[in-house]
């Protein structure tokens, strides 16, 4: 099953298990890609297809995303931390290696 696969991807990355995982389906527009702007008709469609991402909240302030390896994928992790500014507003701040 996918959440399963995706907890222990998550646990062997982050050494802790996600607190949730979240389910995005897939859409596509099949008229309507640009014209909904104008306010026209849309006609869009579900998928089968959907993303699954796996989260578990920090006390620091940084994100870290990673994409786990998948067939010839190597996988990869980059770090940003977010700023809060004003209530309701945030600076993402990228974090280099280097820095």
């Amino acid at each position: 099953m996918i959440s399963d696969s995706l907890v222990q991807a998550f646990t062997e990355q982050f050494d802790c298990a996600p607190d949730r995982i979240v389910r995005a389906p897939g859409r596509v527009n099949l008229i309507g890609e640009h014209v909904d702007y104008a306010g026209l008709p849309v006609f869009p469609m579900a998928l089968q297809y959907a993303v699954y991402v796996a989260v578990r909240p920090r006390d620091d302030r940084l994100v870290s995303v990673a994409l786990p390896r998948v067939r010839d994928f190597k996988g990869v992790e980059e770090r940003f931390g977010i700023r809060i500014l004003t209530p309701g507003t945030f600076l993402l701040e990228l974090e280099r290696e280097g820095k």
